[in-house]
């Protein structure tokens, strides 16, 4: 009797390790979706918070109000401490209650980018700022950082500043619109009769080492000059004439050309608006020699 009573006990341990099993199994299960309910959750999260930032909303830099040369930007990217961002408008937030799927992260635009590793390229070389606008990414540099006063021969300590912008440039194929501005207070030299001649002598300076020196292509480049009319600070103070003495270098979205208006016509060809053009030979005739 006692050993059929031993028996049958052990006849019911696998019960015991049958039960365990479940219990681990259990357990292993709720991890697993624990795990993935928190992943989930960080994801949306991150995405959450990067469509913020590249989108121009809360939480990062505000913009400012002021006159970029196409009127609007943002201050999306990192700036000197000691120069506040130059003009422009605030983007807009996202679209309030925009869902973003878990793993689906919003593209950074390439010129934003460009933008940030200009910043973190050029930090410690000078009093620069750097921001966008519906052209593209704007690098604005105080005059005294590239010039002396009342000169137009670039300063020797400025040309590893330029270096470094030319190797960004040399990587990207946009259209490049280097622009000088001047402060209000007149000037009035045989070389320069007014702050016409100086600001855009002081572009020309830019692009000439950038496609002289750097071998950058040519006709990516334009100089433009705007004198005094162009002001992005006040000029009542000096420092606000300071920087109104400045260079801004433009680099420009795809869609926009430098010095043109164009367009792709049906056939693929570029015009500019109000250009004449040449009407094409009918099909199955034959031009006559010239």
């Amino acid at each position: 009797m006692a050993g059929g009573g031993h028996g049958g006990g052990g006849s019911m341990r696998w019960l015991l390790t049958y039960a365990d099993m479940i219990t681990l199994l259990m357990v292993f299960f709720i991890v697993l979706f624990a795990m993935a309910s928190v992943d989930k959750q960080k994801y949306a999260a991150l995405a959450r918070s990067l469509q913020i930032a590249i989108s121009g909303g809360s939480g990062i830099l505000p913009g400012t109000t002021g006159q970029d040369g196409s009127g609007t930007g943002t201050a999306e990217l990192p700036m000197p401490a000691d120069l506040p961002v130059l003009p422009g408008r605030p983007a807009a937030p996202p679209t309030a209650g925009a869902a973003v799927p878990p793993g689906a992260l919003p593209e950074e635009d390439p010129l934003v980018r460009l933008g940030r590793d200009l910043a973190i390229t050029l930090k410690g070389e000078g009093r620069f700022a750097v921001y966008t606008s519906e052209r593209g990414v704007v690098l604005s540099l105080v005059g005294t950082a590239l010039f002396g006063p009342g000169e137009v021969s670039i300063r020797p300590e400025a040309r590893p500043l330029l270096h470094a912008i030319a190797d960004r440039l040399r990587g990207i194929p946009n259209d490049v619109s280097v622009e000088g501005s001047a402060d209000d207070r007149p000037i009035n030299t045989p070389m320069f009769p007014s702050n016409w001649e100086l600001s855009v002598r002081r572009a020309t300076e830019v692009v000439r080492y950038f496609t002289e020196v750097e071998g950058l292509d040519p006709r990516r480049f334009i100089a433009v000059g705007y004198a005094e009319f162009r002001p992005a600070f006040d000029n009542s103070t000096p420092e606000g004439r300071a920087r109104n003495r400045r260079v801004d270098i433009v680099i420009l979205r795809e869609h926009y050309r430098v010095g043109l208006d164009t367009h792709v016509t049906a056939t693929g060809q570029e015009t500019v608006p109000g250009a004449i053009q040449e009407p094409a030979a009918p099909s199955g005739v034959q031009e006559p020699a010239p």
